[in-house]
Parts: C-alpha cells; structure tokens; sequence
C-alpha cells in the first residue's frame, strides 16, 4: 500500500541493533526497501521524524526502546507531539498542498487521529 505514495516516500525505522539476529534483521529489511523509501532511524523521539508519506515501523519496538532506556515516563509526551505532528501536517497538506498521503502504521485517516487524541486526553485525565 505504502508504495502508492507518491515520491517521496519516507520509512521510520524504530528498531535497534541490540545483537547480531537484530543488526541481520535490519539489514534485510532495508535492502527489501531499498530505494522505495528514504529511511529515517529514531529509535525514541518519533516526534521529531514525522513527514508526509510515512511508513511508521514499529510502535511496540519505540515503547520497548523507552524501556530499555529507562525513559518509559516520556512515552505519553512523545506520543502526543508525535499525534499533533501527524494532525496538522494532515491538515496543512489537505487545506494548502493538496492530500498527499499519511502515515501509515500511526494514523492513515484524521477521524483516527481524532480517536487517538481522545484517548490520550481520557488517559491523561481520568474522571
């Protein structure tokens, strides 16, 4: 599906190299995307990564990489900058550029982003 994005299409790689089954695994994943996707390697701050086009791999490795680095407190933050990233690149793509694709794996339609934004504030803020 990834592949009917137009050009420039992006992948966010969140995994790291912990041994050498992970370090092969990697490798084979990037040759099996070879030159479809520019590759972005973030590991904690997804955040930071976001871009049109996106391919988000994966979220549970992120959570487990704020484990390993004993920062699991920065999850909810990250994950909502992460969000509010994804909704309003939507929203400027849709009202200034024209639809040009989503992320993939995070969000592919604003109504879940919507979702994902609800839930983070019921979380945050439980009654």
């Amino acid at each position: 599906m990834a592949k009917l994005f137009p050009p420039e299409r992006w992948f966010l790689a969140t995994a790291t190299a912990f041994d050498e089954e992970m370090l092969d695994r990697i490798e084979r994943h990037k040759a099996e995307r070879s030159s479809l996707f520019q590759t972005i390697e973030e590991p904690i701050n997804i955040d930071t990564a976001v871009r049109s086009s996106m391919v988000v791999d994966c979220i549970p490795m992120w959570l487990n990489n704020l484990f390993f680095t004993q920062r699991e407190s920065d999850w909810e933050p990250i994950l909502d900058r992460f969000i509010v990233a994804l909704a309003l690149g939507y929203w400027y793509r849709k009202r200034l550029d024209g639809y040009s694709g989503d992320a993939l794996g995070a969000a592919v339609e604003l109504t879940e982003l919507i979702v994902l934004l609800a839930t983070c504030a019921v979380l945050r803020h439980p009654s």
